[in-house]
């Protein structure tokens, strides 16, 4: 079937076939604003200590919002720390963590927690349009004090996606730049990382594999499909799901029976969605919870158009943060749950923390455009 056409069939069967999209969500709350000296706030990570405060670590773009557009994502960047002592209702001012230099930014927080104490894993970009080297730096004493940088291994990842198995493996989605180009624009290569000493060292598996051919288009030039920025969960047989990014209107998706060493080759799912990454995670009731960018709705009239032209889908505006639960580990999903949507703004890169009574915090990154100028923001706690 042509990629295009599985996307319109996504948008009826998954969209309109679940019925009516649920009740408006509740206007999110700012934590840290965009302004005259940072332009982005983005791809954060949560961790719950031992003694019940929560820790947050984000990138904070350096740069006056004006200029946000020719600095993009290769701004100046650090990761900055705020806490929180309540359940997450109030945050601490946000400090900068020595988490060192780039040429180009530093991001893509993942906190990981080790036997030891606390990981915080971080990308950092130094060559526009080349793949950015995973780093990290830790902590013994909860996030007060943190060792240098080092690095982990060469390659990027989305934040938020570091995921300790059920046997004590650590896992990372990855993602880096492919040799492959199709017409003037460079494919991605999908892997994952593992570690089963607590983080000091880590293996890449083989790259998962996807279709080669280039996007379908009546443009002039052939699109790769892009598949990158990945999520992973495990599943209740203790096998792994995958879920990325793509340009052709739907979430793709593999598998792993061998706790990540190797996957399935990458497969179109019917999960509609921007260009933008889906985060996944398994909830403590043991269902997987996705958060996403759907297609749906007026406001994504010109998404809708691509697809039907052939053409990639565009990157935004994400204008819907939708949440879906599966209890059969991603073989079906529940109807889609609007949890930020203002008619204003996209809302993306979210990351989550589950509570110890289930409640589910979530954040994102707010902007009228696609990533910049962006603002933290948090919604309103849910229960899923």
């Amino acid at each position: 079937m042509k990629i295009h056409t599985l996307a319109i069939v996504a948008l009826l069967l998954f969209g309109l076939a679940h019925g009516a999209w649920l009740a408006e969500p509740a206007a999110p709350r700012v934590i840290a604003a965009c302004d005259d000296k940072h332009y982005r706030h983005s791809e954060g990570s949560v961790i719950e200590m031992p003694d019940g405060r929560l820790l947050m670590a984000w990138s904070r773009f350096d740069g006056h919002k004006d200029r946000c557009g020719t600095l993009g994502d290769n701004g100046p960047a650090t990761i900055v720390l705020a806490e929180s002592a309540d359940g997450g209702k109030t945050w601490s001012e946000p400090r900068a963590l020595p988490v060192g230099t780039a040429t180009l930014n530093i991001m893509q927080a993942a906190f990981v927690p080790v036997r030891n104490g606390l990981m915080l894993a971080f990308s950092v970009r130094t060559r526009e349009g080349h793949t950015s080297i995973k780093h990290a730096i830790e902590s013994k004493d909860g996030g007060k004090t943190w060792t240098e940088r080092r690095e982990l291994f060469p390659a990027g990842g989305p934040n938020d996606r570091a995921v300790r198995l059920s046997t004590g493996r650590i896992l990372m989605a990855s993602h880096r730049v492919s040799k492959t180009r199709i017409g003037k624009t460079a494919d991605n290569e999908l892997l994952v990382a593992r570690s089963d000493d607590e983080g000091a060292t880590w293996k890449l598996s083989d790259l998962v594999e996807h279709e080669k051919h280039a996007m379908e288009s009546k443009a002039d030039e052939p699109h790769p499909l892009k598949i990158h920025e990945p999520a992973i969960a495990e599943c209740r047989d203790g096998s792994l799901l995958l879920l990325a990014r793509s340009v052709a209107g739907v979430l793709y998706q593999s598998r792993s029976k061998d706790a990540g060493v190797t996957w399935s080759k990458l497969e179109p799912t019917k999960l509609s969605s921007f260009a933008a990454p889906p985060y996944l995670r398994r909830l403590k009731d043991g269902r997987l919870a996705l958060l996403w960018n759907p297609i749906t709705g007026p406001s994504n009239a010109k998404a809708e158009e691509a697809i039907k032209q052939s053409n990639p889908v565009p990157y935004g505006p994400r204008r819907q943060l939708a949440l879906a639960t599966s209890a059969d580990d991603g073989r079906t999903w529940s109807a889609p749950r609007i949890v930020a949507e203002d008619g204003k703004h996209g809302f993306c890169y979210p990351w989550t923390h589950e509570r110890p009574d289930g409640t589910l915090l979530i954040f994102c990154s707010r902007t009228p455009f696609i990533i910049y100028p962006a603002d933290l923001v948090q919604l309103e706690p849910i229960k899923p």
